[in-house]
């Protein structure tokens, strides 16, 4: 990432996902700001697994 925000930015994110053990991480490259609007098939999904998740352990 170029400039300084930007590599604060990214450093910020890396450290947010350290918050749980059981944590993931992805990059929507296709999407906006607003990725539930622009890319709800990935919101989707993605809940769908951790309920899945959730019920298999």
């Amino acid at each position: 990432m170029k400039g300084c925000k930007f590599a604060a930015l990214s450093k910020s994110q890396i450290e947010f996902k350290d918050w749980s053990s059981d944590s993931k991480q992805m990059v929507v490259s296709a999407s906006r700001h607003y990725i539930h609007l622009y890319s709800p098939d990935i919101i989707n999904k993605s809940i769908l697994d951790l309920q899945i998740n959730l019920i298999i352990h």
